[in-house]
């Protein structure tokens, strides 16, 4: 499995990746421009093709949430820049053969909270294009990767690349502790939904319904779904 890169500059993190693509240079500029090939390996995507246009990119969550870009280069069939959400993609492409090509992903900008858990969903593009290019027509749930376990997996080895480099970045990871209760699943569910049960343990809710949607706060914090 060839990995991205990721290293630390002085505007952000950067993750760089190199595929080698058994596919002429036009068939891969088509799949990284064209929106009806994007939709495919990457989401739905709505692109001003020139210089300063715009981009709008869908995740494919429930709400349908939109995100936003700017094309900042364009050298058809060979570079393919633009921002998103402030950060900054440059796609290259280099001819090896009249069937062949190098694709470079040069993505910088990134925070250090998402240098730690975007090159996995970099990479996973990356497998998903080769796959798009090789013929296959899939639609991918772009934004909800994480019930995907290949996708999990893909991550933590990432996770322990970039924490073994820049061990600094290790307040950003989730703490998940994992406890064996001896009481049946209908009770530990009632402790933590049911407001009674739940102020001898944590908080005195005047409020509180397992719901989704529902909003609630007490001192101190606040959580709104």
């Amino acid at each position: 499995m060839e990995m991205g890169k990721v290293s630390k500059l002085e505007d952000g993190f950067q993750v760089i990746f190199e595929r080698k693509m058994k596919h002429p240079v036009q068939e891969v500029w088509d799949a990284i421009t064209n929106a009806e090939m994007l939709k495919y390996w990457f989401t739905d995507i709505q692109i001003d093709f020139k210089p300063g246009g715009k981009i709008t990119i869908w995740f494919r969550d429930a709400e349908r949430t939109p995100s936003y870009g700017e094309v900042v280069r364009i050298d058809a069939p060979y570079l393919f820049e633009y921002t998103w959400e402030g950060e900054l993609a440059t796609w290259e492409i280099f001819p090896e053969t009249d069937n062949s090509c190098i694709l470079k992903l040069t993505y910088n900008r990134l925070s250090p909270e998402f240098a730690v858990n975007a090159p996995a969903g970099f990479h996973s593009l990356l497998d998903r294009l080769e796959n798009t290019l090789d013929g296959e027509r899939t639609i991918y749930p772009f934004g909800t990767e994480e019930s995907i376990p290949e996708h999990e997996k893909l991550k933590n080895n990432y996770v322990k690349i970039v924490l073994r480099n820049y061990p600094e970045l290790e307040r950003f990871q989730p703490i998940i502790i994992e406890k064996l209760l001896n009481a049946p699943i209908q009770k530990v569910w009632a402790a933590i939904t049911d407001k009674e049960q739940m102020k001898k343990w944590y908080f005195n809710l005047d409020a509180f319904v397992a719901e989704p949607g529902f909003e609630f706060s007490f001192p101190g914090a606040r959580f709104d779904r």
